[in-house]
């Protein structure tokens, strides 16, 4: 990759998500902003394996562009979803651990439940069918599963008060098309 003097190796991050039982899924990104509650990291992927479904509607296919905040102390993260034509399209909620950091690592195991939120302010939950099945498999305790369904509740009772994404995903980056634009150009892509 070369990417010359736009690239600091400060800001140049792995997310790396384990889904259970033991796959792991990587995603390079850049870190955009990270604070006591948030980091924000934006990604570009021109190789996106599968179209992103939701309710059997293809929403993104073939590349995949995005800007992720991890919260440090919830167990969700957000995803601002856009296309190939840096058109949004809409807010994308993994149901996960909490983020942890190293230098440029960031790791969390996804707990299968998902929630999308169209621009339009209309929403779904996904995958409660997965989340049940590793209930019955026995891929999580009960702690865990306590807290997946409660940060899944907190989404949904969030977005029927219209208090859906969090203040800090409305704001951060002042520019997002400016971010997306510049990840594209360092050439980051799934590691």
């Amino acid at each position: 990759m070369d990417i010359g003097e736009d690239y600091d190796i400060s800001r140049g991050l792995t997310l790396e998500f384990t889904r259970l039982p033991d796959r792991i899924h990587r995603w390079k990104q850049w870190k955009i902003h990270q604070d006591g509650e948030v980091m924000i990291s934006t990604f570009y992927d021109p190789n996106l394996g599968k179209p992103v479904m939701i309710d059997g509607k293809v929403v993104v296919e073939g590349i995949l562009a995005g800007i992720t905040y991890n919260f440090w102390e919830k167990w969700y993260n957000v995803i601002r979803c856009y296309d190939r034509d840096f058109e949004f399209k809409g807010y994308y909620t993994d149901i996960i651990t909490p983020v942890q950091k190293t230098w440029t690592l960031v790791t969390s195991t996804d707990l299968f439940l998902d929630f999308f939120m169209y621009p339009d302010g209309t929403w779904t939950v996904q995958d409660e069918d997965e989340f049940e099945t590793a209930i019955a498999e026995g891929l999580m305790d009960d702690g865990i599963i306590k807290h997946a369904r409660d940060a899944l509740e907190e989404v949904m009772d969030r977005a029927k008060s219209n208090d859906w994404p969090p203040e800090c995903v409305k704001r951060i980056p002042s520019d997002p098309l400016r971010e997306l634009k510049h990840v594209k150009r360092l050439g980051l892509m799934e590691g």
